[in-house]
């Protein structure tokens, strides 16, 4: 009986231990992601709110969920801006 008490235990341990691998590796994707810079260069002449939206669209479908805490950075000759790609409208 203690036989196969302890090969339960170890059969579980080897699953909590293939989790943590996948867990760090997860982890690591996800810091990859959150320092990633997208440079676009778009000449296009649209409207503010229809620019944001198609952007926020090409990331979903690249990345394959909503662009939660990502922002699109503008820069120019007069300037920095910086817009929420997010659904709820914050802006930084």
């Amino acid at each position: 009986m203690s036989d196969s008490l302890t090969f339960g235990i170890d059969e579980a341990q080897e699953k909590i231990e293939k989790l943590t691998e996948k867990l760090v590796e997860a982890k690591g994707i996800a810091n990859e992601l959150t320092s990633t810079k997208i440079y676009i260069q778009d000449t296009r002449k649209k409207d503010l709110d229809h620019y944001i939206e198609e952007i926020r669209l090409d990331f979903t479908r690249t990345f394959h969920h909503e662009p939660e805490g990502f922002y699109l950075v503008a820069e120019g000759q007069n300037g920095r801006c910086q817009i929420s790609l997010s659904k709820r409208k914050s802006f930084f």
